[in-house]
């Protein structure tokens, strides 16, 4: 039986819902984001967005609307209400003491006891076979009807969009594709079909004002629109006397707006990534555009597709994100990335230390090499080698830096440290009994030293040209390394030392160096945490990134220690080796690093500090498939554009191109289909720098489904394989495609695709694989098995049909996954011999499915629509037929949202200490962009993770009051279920961010794995 640990390594990242409000203080301007399964806080300040924290929302459907509650007379803090697509309500405050969010009131809805609204007035929009119609009723609770007290017919029939108009002028603003139509409270009609809609399809809305003159619209082309309510003020009461709209610019394609003050505006998005922009009073010169973006956020959703490749030793995976103009491939790996600028060949380098002499900024760079020091001035993005103020360059330098914010160099060398000043004589001072000075660690802002020789620590202060020996201590044991430092400006008050002997570290105080506390390594420090940062020994450096002060590990594998939720968290660089680095901030390279591997100096700066480094490749179009190729440094993409568009796309920027159609089944160029459709294309990209490099455009109405790289038969070329299909709008299915097979070139070679065969077919190929050297497709409603020929053409071999249609298809040996539609999934053997396919086994469940994945050869991994995941296998163990072709029960889980692609592989290395045995990592993305990981465990810790499981969920106190195992439980049309053969991973691992107290009491009478 699988026994499964499931968990987010990227949690969803759509927004689906914001409001704004003071909910965190009286004087705080808070944004709340709804991210499908939780909610973020989010506070604005000058520099941005800063999350304040991000609160789990436990729910059988996720999060659907939230809403800010004015603050009542007696608080002067905003509350949240929260309500699910279950109807699930709970209202929340911000408790300010315990600094944490607290439910005020939570329940559910649906109950029947409870006396409705008195009066209500709503507005809604029907359509019959006349057309769309706005009607407006009054609920009266006398007379228990709803009384009509408005009605406006044939309204346009794209109209979908109502926006309540406070008082005093009331009324609603009805938004269509081509007109805007405004009905006030006493029946007085306004539209307007101004040219800047160009048949705009809105989305969603936001109030400026609170009076609701001003509205923010924005569309499914990403363009934000201003309406404007005309108000005549003069008569007895206001009211609405024309209406005007104006485009302001392009942002992502909205999902929610939120307007927040002062011109700012949050524009959340479900189809690519979110912004916080301003809008300006004059438009931009080059684009003549009001919106100024001011700040990102990064979202994967909606994933489409994942591809896993390796570089440099270390998995990354490639996703297909986005749609339309936001469609994108996302480069994500578990680390930091390093963007290099600039590199020169140095070979030898001990040290590397900046200056600023008579600057602001960083102007000379020092390269310390085993025999002697290099002195670089920065002109620009040159450096030259140079002589300053007469600094020691005949000796290796184990420091260098400028003391606080004086014009004095301090340099510490082999034999001696050094203070230097334009116009002073140099001051020097030497360690006694002509001993060499083996390391050292320097405060600069408060100039205090520290310096080891040998067993020998000696505490310095440097203050005005003048070095001071304060105190000097001798030890019994060698020391190993030392530092002396503060988070802060401040003077140090202790020092750290680590000896070689007994691998103690100890604490002394200053400025006498007595001994503060002694730790010993070998397992008196608690909490201990290992991870590995190479072979070479390593050493630390602090660096300052936005803000925030981190650990830069140089190694032969390379990683940035950093705090997240008050713990130490190791993220892997990507470089392979740094041995040495220090910030620099010049001119020319701005809040960056310089780093040398012992032979070249590279100058880079460093990206987000977070656990996944993710990088963005902009499509302009959107796409839907990705396959990597290792043969040939390639990978292809499935994209498509609509026909008509103007816009910068992937297809269109491409260095080659070609083109074919598919002949059989084609209708006249001249179709509705052919003119208002997309275009679909087949494009290869390089697979380290992602130039697009050929591109193949298929003919009218024709969609690529599916994509491959693979060996066939006993052809040593590696091909991509694309399968496509004739898509008409009048067809319930498709009835003609082709399976194409491309040869991607190499090296100089890469940008032509050369298209080696095709293949028609009766119906849509929407899944590939290999099977034993052949090609297997889901066509339709079968699958179907092709051979490849010594011609170089596909010949059908075998059949397999009883489906409503197949659409995924995955292989393990010879046993073959099939996922259909509506009818779960089956096993099938393929039987060389006789050529045929027999079926082991099938779940007779009604699943809709939407991906699926072997775990073993006899066990299987589904999600259906309904967004839940299921196990099966097949029963070994009974002895009725009826059974054994029957797929047992494994395992249920309800994940909360819809699953698009499995993929073997994994981000996760293991860590040194115990790694847990966990085996068969598959990936997973969603619709809403998490990317997840399911491991297999061995019985004895699924059982000790089952317990950690339940003793998290007992000590959580979710906001929604809802139990986590009734979240979890397995829910569909015809199935409820309580989960089982799954341990929720995000739950488990929310013990490291729980109190030491509460996090014990979850723990209390567990007992660890034997």
């Amino acid at each position: 039986m699988a026994l499964n640990y499931i968990v987010s390594a990227k949690k969803a990242s759509v927004v689906t819902d914001a409001v704004v409000g003071n909910f965190t203080g009286d004087e705080d301007m808070n944004l709340i984001l709804a991210k499908i399964n939780r909610l973020e806080i989010v506070k604005l300040a000058s520099d941005g967005l800063k999350v304040v924290q991000e609160v789990p929302v436990f729910d059988l459907s996720g999060l659907s609307i939230c809403q800010v509650l004015p603050s009542p007379c007696i608080q002067t803090r905003d509350s949240l209400l929260i309500l699910t697509a279950k109807n699930h309500l709970a209202i929340v405050a911000w408790d300010v003491e315990k600094n944490e969010l607290m439910t005020r009131v939570a329940g559910n809805v649906c109950d029947r006891v409870g006396r409705p609204s008195d009066s209500i007035r709503l507005a809604y929009i029907s359509q019959d076979s006349n057309g769309r119609h706005m009607k407006t009723v009054e609920l009266s609770v006398v007379e228990k009807e709803l009384k009509t007290v408005s009605k406006q017919d044939n309204i346009e029939t794209e109209a979908r969009m109502i926006i309540p108009v406070p008082q005093p002028c009331g009324g609603v603003v009805v938004v269509g594709q081509e007109t805007i139509l405004y009905n006030s409270e006493d029946n007085v009609y306004l539209t307007i079909s101004p040219n800047t809609m160009n048949r705009a399809l809105f989305t969603c809305y936001a109030p400026v004002d609170t009076n609701g003159q001003r509205i923010l619209l924005a569309d499914d082309q990403g363009v934000l629109y201003m309406l404007v309510l005309d108000v005549d003020t003069k008569g007895p009461s206001p009211c609405v006397k024309d209406l005007k709209i104006e485009s302001l610019g392009e942002t992502t394609i909205a999902e929610c707006l939120v307007y927040l003050d002062n011109g700012v505006l949050f524009v959340g998005s479900r189809f690519g990534d979110s912004q916080l922009v301003r809008l300006t009073s004059q438009p931009n010169i080059e684009n003549n555009s009001f919106v100024q973006v001011l700040q990102t956020f990064t979202n994967l959703a909606p994933i489409r597709d994942i591809a896993v490749m390796e570089c440099d030793g270390q998995n990354q995976i490639i996703t297909c994100s986005g749609a339309f103009k936001e469609g994108s491939l996302r480069i994500i790996r578990n680390g930091i990335g390093i963007d290099e600028a600039a590199s020169v060949d140095i070979p030898g380098v001990k040290g590397i230390f900046t200056l600023k002499v008579d600057s602001k900024l960083d102007n000379y760079l020092i390269v310390s090499l085993s025999s002697e020091t290099h002195i670089l001035a920065m002109n620009g993005e040159e450096l030259e080698d140079t002589q300053l103020l007469d600094l020691e360059t005949d000796e290796h330098t184990l420091w260098a830096g400028m003391l606080g914010s004086s014009q004095t160099v301090l340099q510490v060398t082999s034999t001696s440290v050094l203070l230097a000043q334009e116009g002073s004589k140099k001051t020097i001072w030497k360690p006694s009994h002509s001993s060499f000075i083996d390391l050292v660690s320097v405060n600069q802002e408060s100039g205090q030293l520290v310096v080891a020789c040998g067993t020998r620590v000696c505490y310095l202060k440097c203050r005005e040209m003048t070095i001071s020996e304060i105190a000097s201590t001798i030890f019994h044991d060698e020391v190993a390394c030392i530092d002396v430092g503060t988070i802060d400006s401040e003077e140090s008050s202790i020092i750290a030392i680590g000896f070689w002997k007994h691998h103690r570290i100890a604490l002394y105080s200053l400025p006498n160096i007595t001994e503060f506390g002694v730790r010993n390594l070998l397992g008196a420090l608690l909490e201990m945490k290992k991870a590995t940062v190479g072979t070479q020994p390593p050493s630390l450096n602090r660096f300052h990134s936005r803000g925030q002060m981190h650990i830069f590990v140089c190694s032969d594998r390379p990683a940035v220690i950093f705090s997240s939720n008050g713990k130490l968290v190791f993220s892997n660089v990507n470089l392979r080796i740094v041995t040495h680095v220090c910030a620099l901030n010049s001119s020319s390279y701005r809040n960056s690093l310089v780093m040398s591997d012992g032979e070249t100096i590279v100058i880079g700066t460093v990206d987000e500090i977070q656990k996944l480094h993710i990088r963005t490749v902009s499509l302009g179009e959107s796409v839907r498939r990705v396959v990597h190729q290792p043969e040939t440094s390639t990978m292809a993409i499935l994209v498509s554009r609509p026909v008509d568009t103007d816009r910068y796309s992937v297809s269109k920027m491409a260095s080659a191109k070609s083109a074919s159609k598919c002949s059989a089944g084609q209708r006249p160029s001249v179709s509705i289909d052919a003119t208002d459709g997309d275009v679909h294309s087949v494009v290869t990209l390089d697979d380290n720098t992602f130039e697009y490099l050929h591109c193949h455009e298929l003919g009218p109405c024709e969609q690529a489904l599916s994509v491959i790289s693979a060996k066939l038969g006993d052809d040593p070329v590696t091909y991509y394989i694309v399968g496509t299909a004739l898509v008409y709008s009048d067809e319930t299915e498709s009835k003609n495609g082709r399976i194409l097979v491309f040869e991607s070139g190499k090296g100089s070679e890469r940008t032509h695709l050369r298209l080696v065969h095709e293949k028609e077919i009766r119906g849509a190929p929407f899944s590939m694989d290999t099977l034993n050297g052949k090609l297997i497709v889901a066509i339709n409603s079968s699958v179907r098995l092709f051979e490849w020929t010594a011609e170089k053409e596909l010949r059908l071999e075998c059949s397999h049909f009883n489906y409503i249609t197949a659409l995924f298809i995955k292989v393990k040996g010879d046993q073959v996954l099939v996922g259909d539609l509506m009818r779960s999934i089956t096993i099938l053997n393929y039987k060389a011999v006789e050529s045929i396919f027999e079926e082991v086994a099938k779940d007779y469940r009604g699943m809709w499915m939407s991906a699926v994945e072997f775990i073993d050869a006899e066990t299987a991994l589904g999600a259906e629509a309904g967004h839940n995941l299921f196990t099966c296998e097949i029963d070994r163990g009974t002895d009725n037929a009826d059974e054994k072709r029957r797929l047992a029960e494994a395992g249920m889980f309800y994940l909360g949202e819809m699953v698009n692609v499995f993929q073997r592989g994994s981000l996760v290395s293991s860590h040194v200490d115990n790694p847990l045995p966990i085996e068969k990592p598959i990936l997973f993305g969603t619709v809403d962009g998490t990317i997840g990981l399911i491991v297999q465990l061995p019985e004895k810790y699924f059982k000790f993770f089952s317990d950690v499981e339940k003793g998290v969920a007992r000590e959580t106190d979710n906001c929604m009051r809802i139990d986590h195992a009734v979240y979890r439980q397995f829910t569909s049309e015809k199935i409820v279920d309580k989960a089982v053969g799954f341990i929720d991973g995000d739950l488990v691992e929310s013990l490291l961010d729980m109190p030491q107290e509460t996090a014990a009491a979850a723990l209390a009478d567990i007992q660890r794995p034997g």
